[in-house]
């Protein structure tokens, strides 16, 4: 039975530019074009129909002579996936050949607004959590995750805060040298921060490190801070946007010049086990409770204007006690959030349902 018209010249080049000359089988990813102009000229051999250019051909139908050079039933693909769909028409449809199609070209779609995009460096800031676990951040899935806000640009510091083995986890000792080598070592980056146009940090680490590390940061580089989840790292656009509340209570003594500010995300702090004396208490909660429920950019920015409410609240203090339960992008808000105007922070560490102090932080 005869065929039906090629397409045009033109219509080839469109069908090459919108592919990205990538072999449109989900999961191939060969790249074509490469391989075309090795052979010195853009093949048509992988040009395949998604309806037959002839009513007996695969998927073939009464009006195969009028689609069959019509860009909208052109699918490019390599030779072995070309066979493999013509061979097999019962199992690749018509609607499941357009569905293919309409993937691929939404996924090159996105490839090229990455081009648009601004660079930024990685900047991976790690302290173990324990005494027996060392934290470590995947390199590539922190590149990988920047994107859409940003493309990587070749670029990457980490800054590793450990303290001496003999030294106990969780002493005195423990967090003055801890927050002593974080300064210094954030000191020894400042040169390669003031340098950088964006940059894009991942952290893992105690809670009172986090937000220290935070008030270094604070607003003066140009950062955004990405999650680092259990099994996701960055901002996630499927994720349901989380409200938070504020809400007040007295202190167990009103004389004390001091209050505490609980924050409830990953979890619910028991604050009246909280031994040190305050004058008041402000509790910041999450509408949902989790490890992973803050993995939408709408949620820290709701995060954000609440935590900026609840310091206000707390303003007249001398110094503010933290219990936080919270993940380690929105710890490091925490501390970048802290203005002058602000009291200093004294963030408590938990440990089996207790929380012991551990450094003042301010701006």
């Amino acid at each position: 039975m005869p065929r039906g018209k090629r397409p045009s010249k033109d219509t080839e080049i469109r069908l090459w530019a919108v592919t990205a000359g990538i072999c449109e089988f989900p999961g191939c990813g060969k790249n074509l074009l490469e391989e075309a102009l090795t052979q010195g000229k853009l093949k048509t051999a992988q040009m395949a129909h998604i309806i037959a250019s002839s009513q007996g051909g695969p998927r073939g139908c009464d009006e195969s002579h009028e689609f069959s050079d019509e860009f909208d039933n052109l699918i490019l693909l390599c030779p072995v996936h070309h066979q493999l769909i013509d061979k097999n028409p019962d199992e690749f449809p018509v609607k499941e050949l357009r569905r293919m199609k309409e993937q691929h070209r939404e996924k090159v779609a996105e490839l090229r607004k990455a081009f648009e995009l601004p660079t930024a460096s990685v900047m991976c800031f790690l302290s173990p959590i324990n005494d027996k676990n060392e934290c470590r951040i995947d390199p590539l899935k922190a590149r990988e995750s920047i994107y859409p806000f940003y493309t990587y640009d070749g670029l990457s510091k980490k800054l590793n805060v450990t303290v001496d083995s003999e030294v106990l986890f969780g002493s005195h000792l423990y967090w003055e040298k801890a927050k002593e080598k974080t300064y210094r070592e954030f000191q020894n980056l400042t040169p390669y921060l003031e340098e950088q146009k964006n940059l894009a940090v991942f952290a893992l680490a105690p809670i009172p490190l986090l937000v220290y590390f935070g008030s270094l940061l604070g607003d003066k580089y140009p950062i955004k801070v990405f999650p680092v989840g259990r099994v996701q790292y960055g901002w996630q656009s499927n994720c349901e946007p989380v409200d938070f509340k504020v809400e007040e209570f007295d202190g167990n003594d009103p004389n004390s010049p001091n209050a505490l500010l609980v924050v409830n995300i990953t979890g619910k702090v028991d604050w009246g086990q909280i031994e040190q004396k305050v004058g008041k208490v402000v509790v910041l909660t999450a509408s949902r409770l989790g490890k992973d429920v803050l993995m939408n950019i709408g949620s820290l920015e709701n995060f954000d204007r609440k935590y900026t409410e609840a310091l206000e609240k707390l303003k007249n203090f001398n110094l503010i006690y933290v219990a936080a339960a919270t993940p380690s992008h929105v710890s490091v808000e925490m501390g970048r959030r802290l203005l002058k105007i602000h009291p200093k922070l004294h963030v408590l560490q938990g440990a089996n349902g207790k929380y012991h102090e551990t450094f003042d932080i301010e701006n």
